[in-house]
């Protein structure tokens, strides 16, 4: 009787963590996606500074 007690609430937090630990991935997932994108902003951003910078240096 105790067991059968015991295997249904197992069974709920092993589904609990399992939530968490899905919730936590997609989490992680999305802050490297945006640090990825950020990233991207910002080589782009020195790209355009030291095309810009280049252009101005050959001009003069």
């Amino acid at each position: 009787m105790s067991s059968n007690h015991k295997n249904p609430s197992k069974v709920q937090f092993n589904r609990i963590m399992l939530t968490t630990l899905k919730c936590e991935v997609i989490h992680k997932m999305e802050i490297k996606q945006c640090n990825l994108l950020h990233l991207e902003l910002l080589l782009n951003s020195i790209l355009l500074s030291l095309s810009t910078y280049t252009y101005t240096n050959t001009y003069v």
